[in-house]
């Protein structure tokens, strides 16, 4: 179906007294309506009916009239002339919406969205004097999935926003936008509001023009475009689905002060959609929807005393302000000859939740197709089913959320963000920043130590043979010189790629071979598995080199030690021969584009299948590290953004969390790091006490340990300010367990959110806030997430109900190396080219207002079935640490009877004489019959987890598969 194209051409009109007239010079309107609510006309011969509503006309001194002129033309030529007045003094209250000039030529379309062709639309408007009058330009719509439906709750107004110019706001403005709409009318930058009508118990849903970029000026405007686009950006936002029914359509003015006459012709234009003419012609009747384009035209305000009115309409008293006022308009404020104007102000901050003036023009006549564009299209009838009064529209719950925060993103490299410059100097050359946590004595790096290996090592590889995009891996456990390595392979031209030191050599030549790697970097305890991996990929052996973290590398130009290594052996050392001089000048080569040169190629966990190798750009780390920094430096004296931090690197640098912060944020911010080579617990607790550690970024398995283990109680950790952790889920038990370690509620246990695929954080906590361990924080800078059903066709229109996240950022990972299917199933594409990654987590938001928090329930993948219930693992999985004899769990789902029921796998604390009987008994009385643990309870020594924390469900299910008979089963 195809929709009519709509325009207006000026005409004339003047000011009118309260009352209804009829008028029949053609330079004045025929009939008047002014004043009195609820006064209409059908115009006889035309598809309009002519209404004016004023609910306030009797707390207004003024007038608010609306004008009908004439019918001219016919067919697709015909016209109507009409004019719409305002001349408003003062009101009784400023919480009186004083009018709402609506003017529309509209009809109970009863038309899905997706059958609609198209609703071509001009509108063009002028304004004589604008020091006199200000108003507002929309579009409004009313939809419904029920046919028809106009009034009811479940019904939604979508308001279209053209130009703005204050008064009266859209509902829901104070709280600020909830998403942003690009590429829409040819303009970036679209804010979407949403609030609830409170007199209606409608929430409406408004769209307003980018602030520095709407059409037209204070003068004049034209709009024009295709209204289904805007629908259709709605329903990509999941404001509504694609089936919807188009029930009304308007268009109208909004005035809020002083003299006002909105004047004009409108033509309506028929064109039809091929597609729809045999069902057309077939039925002989369609019901379609014209909407209405019209002419703000002359006005006339000579009274001095509304300029302070003026004023304060152009800075319209809201929480956020649309433009300050200028020197002359506060001192015209302030005059004390126009206090009255003064305290009239409230009328610049309206919000239209309860009446309205409105004009509205509704078809009641058929309307017949252009015959050069479908000559043997049948005339449609249009049942005449006027609706005197639209309702208070639109009933809308859902919406993408933004992040509170907007970071400008540096176009550079990741090395270039971190240390500003090739050469440059750089903040506290003398101070060690990054030490080797067991001999900090005589392996340490400052800063420039640290890039001037970084560039000797880049050098070096160059020199070996290394191409730009060449893929370098890393297979090895932490030390000093690891992140000097990491940005030598970007500075050299390379992408980065490291593997667990745990793997064996048949998990390393996957690696090698997916990744593509032309070098190799192995630890002198891996060097083996490191050879027969590369052998077995056809990696030849010198281009793999021994990393040991025991050499020392001088910096008075002197080459560094091989140790004792033979010559058989290739130590990283031996590519730093000759080149420390000629480093210190070399500058490395900036990417051409940032934003898609791939700096990193880090493994996913593989937890639920084979690893896939996620491509991070510069753009994307650096976007990651300035979101991390504006976040934290909320609070200016946050430990995390100054000197006086001290950070203790135990979580495995391979792995894209320790990475962003300790290769790259500390670095950048010279906060000194001190580097375990791998994590043991009570040399944790060691470094923690000797060094003074404020800070600890941990997985769960850490805490868990800290909030259980009694050896914790022999360590002096008084210096830790703020303890975080992500990676993998963690019980609130266990967060409540180590905030107990600092009496006093001096620590809060903060639990934040992300993936690899999003190069790491992506939900965090204000600094200034105290955060809830049960929830992941809000969206970091320049973040977007959406809410998602489970099959991914509709957005969760409620807080606090469950369903799948999607999230969007300059973070977002460029794809799955070489695996366009994985990419494709992972992302979904809206039509604006933004991308989003359905990242498999199952997560609710407590709001859909900014600094919304989120909570993140489980893994999709994850879930179990229970008679078609679904039970989430890290739910049942929390409960049981809470009993005190429970050290750690792990739940899955094991196959009965073609049913899946759930079976734990505890680790007793030590000296316990926990049965497994006893675990199935506690949780029977604290879930609900299908969470019990049917599949019984086994005891563990150690549960098995990967480096970051998470459970390796799939080495569970395959030693279930060998415990699992029919009696084991519990019969709860």
């Amino acid at each position: 179906m195809r929709f009519p194209i709509l325009f207006v051409i000026p005409a004339v009109s003047s000011a009118l007294a309260t009352g209804h007239h009829v008028r029949q010079s053609s330079n004045e309107p025929t009939s008047t309506f002014c004043g009195k609510p609820n006064e209409s006309e059908v115009i006889s011969g035309s598809p309009w009916i002519v209404f004016s509503m004023n609910y306030n006309y009797q707390a207004i001194s003024g007038s608010c009239c609306t004008g009908y002129y004439s019918i001219t033309g016919s067919g697709d030529t015909q016209k109507i002339h009409w004019s719409s007045i305002w001349d408003i003094d003062s009101s009784k209250s400023p919480d009186l919406v004083k009018g709402y000039s609506f003017v529309g030529l509209t009809q109970n379309l009863q038309t899905r969205l997706s059958d609609i062709g198209s609703i071509p639309t001009v509108y063009d408007w002028s304004v004589s004097n604008s020091t006199a009058y200000k108003g507002n330009v929309v579009y409004d719509f009313m939809t419904s999935d029920t046919k028809g439906d106009e009034t009811s709750s479940a019904a939604q107004e979508l308001m279209l926003w053209v130009r703005y110019e204050g008064g009266q706001v859209p509902i829901g403005f104070e709280k600020g936008p909830v998403a942003t709409i690009d590429n829409l009318y040819g303009k970036n930058g679209w804010e979407l509001y949403q609030g609830l009508n409170t007199d209606t118990g409608i929430t409406v849903s408004s769209l307003l023009v980018p602030e520095n970029n709407q059409f037209g000026d204070e003068s004049a405007g034209s709009f024009k475009g295709d209204i289904k686009d805007w629908l259709l950006a709605l329903s990509k936002q999941g404001v509504f689905s694609e089936s919807t029914y188009v029930n009304v359509g308007n268009a109208g003015m909004e005035p809020f002060w002083g003299t006002h006459e909105l004047k004009g012709n409108v033509q309506l234009i028929e064109a039809c959609k091929d597609d729809q003419q045999d069902r057309i012609n077939n039925t002989g009747s369609s019901t379609f929807l014209y909407v209405l384009v019209w002419l703000a035209g002359d006005q006339d305000d000579s009274s001095a005393s509304r300029f302070a009115l003026n004023a304060a309409r152009r800075a319209p008293t809201r929480p956020r302000q649309r433009r300050k006022r200028t020197d002359a308009e506060v001192q015209r404020d302030s005059n004390p000859s126009i206090k009255e104007d003064k305290e009239a102000r409230g009328f610049a901050s309206l919000v239209p939740e309860s009446t309205r003036s409105i004009l509205i023009l509704y078809p009641s006549q058929r309307f017949y197709c252009n015959p050069g564009i479908h000559s043997d299209f049948q005339t449609p009838t249009f049942p005449i089913q006027p609706v005197l009064v639209p309702a208070r529209l639109a009933s809308l719950e859902i919406m993408t959320l933004k992040s509170r925060w907007s970071e400008p993103i540096p176009r550079c490299s990741l090395q270039q963000w971190i240390f500003g410059s090739s050469c440059g100097p750089l903040d506290d050359p003398e101070q060690p920043m990054l030490l080797d946590a067991d001999r900090p004595d005589t392996h340490s790096l400052t800063k420039p130590q640290f890039r001037l290996l970084a560039k000797q090592i880049a050098l070096g590889l160059i020199d070996a043979g290394l191409k730009e995009g060449d893929k370098v891996l890393v297979f090895s456990s932490n030390n000093v010189y690891f992140p000097s390595l990491f940005l030598g392979i970007l500075m050299s031209g390379g992408v980065f790629t490291g593997a667990n030191p745990g793997f064996t050599a048949r998990e390393l030549a996957y690696q090698l071979k997916d990744s593509g790697s032309t070098f190799l970097f192995s630890a002198p305890a891996q060097m083996s598995t490191a050879l027969e991996a590369a052998k077995t990929v056809g990696i030849s052996s010198d281009r793999v080199f021994m990393l040991d973290p025991l050499l020392s590398v001088p910096f008075d130009g002197s080459n560094p030690s091989r140790g004792d290594h033979g010559s058989h052996v290739h130590v990283w050392t031996d590519l730093l021969q000759d080149n420390q001089d000629r480093a210190q000048s070399w500058e490395w080569a900036e990417p051409s584009d940032p934003e898609t040169t791939t700096c990193c190629l880090n493994y996913s966990s593989g937890t639920t299948g084979v690893p896939k190798g996620v491509e991070i750009t510069h753009t994307s780390y650096v976007a990651n590290g300035a979101g991390v920094i504006a976040l934290a430096s909320l609070d200016p004296t946050a430990i995390d953004i100054t000197q006086g931090g001290r950070k203790l690197c135990f979580l495995p640098l391979y792995h894209a969390f320790a990475q962003t912060y300790f290769v790259s944020i500390y670095p950048r911010l010279g906060v000194p790091v001190y580097i375990m080579a791998s994590f043991h617990f009570e040399k944790m607790l060691q470094h923690i006490q000797r060094f003074r550690i404020n800070t600890l970024m941990c997985v769960p398995p850490i805490l868990v340990a800290l909030s259980k283990h009694p050896i914790v109680k022999k360590y002096d950790l008084s210096s830790v300010q703020r303890v975080t952790c992500g990676a993998a889920p963690l019980s609130q038990e266990v967060a409540q367990g180590v905030e107990g370690l600092w009496p006093g509620g001096t620590v809060n246990v903060i639990q934040g959110w992300g993936m690899t695929e999003v190069t790491c954080t992506c939900m965090s906590w204000d600094p200034r806030m105290e955060s809830d361990v049960a929830a992941v924080g809000e969206l970091a800078p320049n973040a977007s997430a959406r809410i998602m059903s489970l099959d991914g066709k509709t957005m969760v229109q409620q807080p606090n109900q469950r369903g799948e996240l999607w999230v969007t950022g300059p973070t977002l990972m460029k794809g799955y190396w070489n695996n366009p299917e994985a990419t494709a199933a992972t992302m979904s594409i809206d039509t604006d080219g933004t991308r989003w990654l359905k990242t498999g987590d199952i997560a609710y938001v407590e709001s859909y207002e900014p600094g919304a928090i989120f909570h993140i329930v489980d893994r999709i993948k994850e879930l179990i079935k229970v008679k078609g219930n679904q039970v989430a693992p890290a739910e049942l999985e929390a409960i049981l640490m809470e009993h005190k004899e429970i050290d750690d769990v792990a739940v899955i789902g094991v196959q009965y009877q073609e049913d899946e029921v759930p079976k734990a796998y505890v680790v007793k604390s030590a000296g316990s004489q926990l049965n497994e009987q006893q675990v199935v008994d506690w949780m029977q009385e604290r879930v609900a019959k299908h969470k019990r643990l049917r599949g019984g309870v086994a005891f563990v020594d150690a549960i098995p987890k990967n480096p970051s924390g998470k459970i390796l469900r799939k080495v569970l299910r395959e030693r279930a598969k060998t415990e699992l008979d029919g009696h084991a089963l519990s019969k709860l």
